[in-house]
């Protein structure tokens, strides 16, 4: 029984393989991944930017709490004592 399970797999896995849709979603789809991610991430500070000047939000602090004193001060950012 086992010799044909993987006879089986076996023959599934290389029709698999060969079809042109799974090369293309293997190969082709992390590759647009990573093209989007390189594309998107020296923008994006300038699109949040945009988005916080348009909502009003300028004066906005933006922080961290760190219960634990864990976490070294992080510039740009102001740590709060509690929630």
């Amino acid at each position: 029984m086992k010799n044909k399970t993987l006879t089986v797999a076996a023959y599934e896995t290389g029709k698999t393989i060969r079809k042109k849709g799974f090369l293309f979603v293997s190969m082709v789809v992390p590759m647009l991944l990573v093209m989007v991610v390189f594309v998107a991430l020296p923008i994006l500070p300038d699109i949040l930017g945009s988005l916080v000047s348009v909502a009003g939000f300028e004066d906005l602090d933006i922080g961290y709490v760190d219960g634990v004193d864990y976490i070294e001060p992080i510039e740009g950012f102001v740590e709060f004592p509690d929630e």
